[in-house]
């Protein structure tokens, strides 16, 4: 398997094979599913460990990959964490070559019109970059939001 990008995040232990055709996968342990492991993936493994193992936030209120309406286009958000059953956290993840750019917040900010989630964070494995959205106030977060 080749050499995954060193990310900014702590080191968590990751489960690996490869598929019939050779393409490398890894475990998901919230959906209990291999999946390809793309560098998008792989920011996406990390940031749901990192909120996990660091900040106490429970596997079972993450949902990936989800459905959502956005002007009347079907989009996928990358990470939605629930809180009480709302939308606590919308996280973006980028592969580690993609800049987190406006354009990047944009794309977070809309999906966002439907979720309504009061925080959003935005990483490439490299840079995070966590917001707290007070109305249409958008503030800037020095961590990752507290679940407790």
């Amino acid at each position: 398997m080749k050499t995954l990008p060193r990310l900014n995040f702590s080191k968590f232990n990751f489960r690996f094979k490869k598929s019939s055709s050779g393409e490398p996968l890894i475990f998901d342990s919230i959906r209990k599913k291999w999946l390809v492991l793309t560098p998008e993936e792989w920011v996406r493994q990390n940031i749901i460990q990192e909120l996990v193992k660091s900040k106490g936030y429970p596997t079972s209120m993450f949902k990936i990959e989800t459905g959502l309406s956005v002007n009347q286009n079907t989009k996928r958000s990358d990470v939605v964490v629930y809180k009480n059953s709302i939308p606590f956290v919308l996280i973006e993840c980028k592969a580690p070559t993609v800049h987190i750019t406006e354009k990047v917040f944009e794309q977070a900010s809309n999906y966002n019109l439907t979720l309504h989630c009061p925080h959003i964070i935005l990483s490439n494995g490299i840079q995070h970059v966590s917001f707290h959205i007070q109305g249409e106030v958008v503030v800037p977060n020095d961590d990752f939001p507290s679940y407790f």
